[in-house]
């Protein structure tokens, strides 16, 4: 009897086989052959006989993951485990579906499974670094990396992730670098020219970006974050037509109205011609009104690589309270050098009216002004912005000014945060009273937090700002007064061709206005480009 019953099973076992054979023959060929909605009917058409199949489990969980079908995928890879618990497959693919689907907490812990029972398997150390950056942890995304690296110093995969984790971050400088040496051992590898020719775009280089974005398109015709690309290109090159609205108003009840209109014309050359109108409305507290219409032109040139000129000329027709009016040239010039490197300069000069009082276009009050920034990141997760300006005043004032300001990016997910400590100084050689704040040997110190996050379709940002500063304002002197700046952004894109950006502040700071005084600032920007 018990011969019978072995034989029996064995019997069965033969029947099953030679009965999922074929079918399984059937569904590897289709599989192989890039047929994947047959492979996968096929596959199930095998598990409907034999549900352990590993091959089939492993197979179709692949593809239904590839049809963004996580759930029945993980489903499918955790029953290969629990049939072979040591199928490293399995354990890989299953961990890169969980973070398909945003469960990043669990496709690291799987990556890091993999990883303690094979130390150094390179396809867990990439997962977890990838998953890290995908959440939005690009510090230890980074970190990551790097202990890839130190495994498997030749991984351009891991040279990769670190380029964009610096990318990510807004660290153009250090991305370009990793980026050029994936790129010396690989000069046509796809992510590399991709992630270039972002740089280029976010930098301004349109020509670059678009050579860039013609050489993958030449190979990978069909791929759709290069279609993607070539869009970003024809976006960046395409005319843009931008309307504003502001409304700014104090405690000293000054009121300030403008809207404006601006269409920029891109060229393939990297030059762009831009032409503008701006209408300011002023009223003062006495309820007396001026008015400018400001139009000007500006010309940008990228004389070289990391370079770019800004050429602006225009004319204000002022208006005072008494009804008289008058012209002025207005001028700016701008010349940034490093763009995109890791001392980044610019330089500027501007001549214009004072835009803000009754008082200041009554009195036909101008400035000339001289400027020198520089932006740096001395670490990854650092930025320091420093600056120095000197004003002269069309009244026989002047001002000297100093500024600076140290921003850490905090490591957090899903919100890009950061903090910054910042320092202002400027001073006035005189109190004039021609309607703008003159203090003497004004200091002010402060930490500023700000929190972003894209939706996609919606971004929103907010800030807020609290510090101390101390000043001379005729005969009233202020010591370590408190101040704080809170504001908040919140844009939505309609389309690839139009967007509303709406923006709104609050602020007592005396950089702005005198101690005591509070001022508010409502905008709203609507952007238009039709050919995109």
């Amino acid at each position: 009897m018990r011969t019978m019953l072995i034989a029996l099973v064995i019997l069965t076992t033969v029947l099953v086989s030679a009965q999922t054979a074929a079918p399984t023959a059937a569904a590897d060929a289709a599989f192989d052959a890039g047929r994947m909605d047959v492979a996968l009917k096929l596959y199930d058409e095998v598990l409907a006989r034999d549900p352990m199949n590993v091959q089939a489990l492993t197979r179709s969980a692949m593809m239904l993951s590839w049809q963004k079908q996580w759930d029945e995928a993980i489903r499918r890879y955790e029953k290969v485990l629990s049939i072979d618990p040591k199928n490293e497959k399995a354990r890989l693919e299953r961990a890169k579906v969980l973070s398909w689907s945003h469960q990043y907490a669990k496709s690291i812990a799987a990556f890091r499974e993999v990883e303690t029972s094979d130390p150094g398997n390179i396809d867990a150390m990439l997962g977890v670094g990838r998953v890290l950056s995908w959440s939005g942890n690009q510090a230890a995304a980074r970190q990551q990396y790097q202990r890839t690296l130190e495994r498997h110093p030749d991984s351009l995969e891991a040279m990769l992730g670190i380029a964009q984790t610096y990318a990510w971050s807004g660290n153009d400088a250090h991305a370009r670098t990793w980026y050029n040496k994936v790129l010396a051992v690989d000069p046509a590898r796809r992510e590399a020219v991709m992630g270039m020719a972002y740089l280029d775009l976010e930098e301004g280089d349109r020509f670059a970006a678009d050579r860039g974005a013609t050489q993958l398109a030449t190979r990978f015709p069909n791929d759709d974050e290069v279609v993607e690309l070539r869009s970003a290109v024809r976006r960046a090159s395409s005319p843009t037509l931008r309307t504003m609205y502001d409304h700014i108003d104090d405690t000293d009840r000054n009121r300030v109205n403008s809207w404006g209109v601006e269409s920029a014309f891109p060229s393939a050359k990297n030059t762009d011609l831009t032409f503008g109108y701006t209408r300011y409305d002023l009223e003062d507290s006495l309820h007396q009104n001026g008015s400018i219409d400001s139009g000007y032109g500006s010309l940008l040139l990228r004389p070289a690589h990391a370079q770019r000129l800004i050429l602006r000329a225009g004319l204000d027709r002022t208006r005072g309270t008494t009804g008289h009016d008058s012209s002025k040239a207005t001028g700016r010039i701008v010349y940034v050098f490093g763009a995109g490197s890791s001392v980044e300069t610019a330089l500027t000069a501007d001549h214009r009216p004072f835009r803000y009082t009754t008082t200041s276009v009554d009195r036909g009050v101008t400035l000339t002004s001289y400027s020198i920034t520089a932006s740096t990141r001395p670490a990854a997760a650092l930025q320091l912005n420093v600056g120095a300006g000197y004003w002269d005043i069309s009244d026989s004032n002047s001002r000297r000014s100093a500024d600076a300001a140290l921003a850490w990016r905090l490591p957090m997910t899903g919100v890009r945060t950061d903090l910054a400590v910042n320092f202002h100084y400027f001073d006035y050689d005189k109190r004039m009273g021609n309607g703008y704040f003159d203090p003497q040997n004004f200091r002010a110190s402060s930490l500023q937090l700000d929190l972003h996050k894209d939706f996609k379709t919606v971004y929103a940002h907010a800030m807020g700002e609290r510090g101390l500063q101390s000043f001379t304002l005729g005969n009233v002197s202020k010591k370590n007064d408190h101040f704080f700046t809170w504001g908040g952004t919140l844009g939505i894109r309609f389309t690839k061709s139009v967007a509303l950006e709406l923006a709104a502040t609050k602020s007592d700071s005396a950089s702005q206005n005198p101690a005591g005084f509070e001022s508010k600032e409502y905008t709203a920007r609507l952007r238009i480009q039709p050919g995109t």
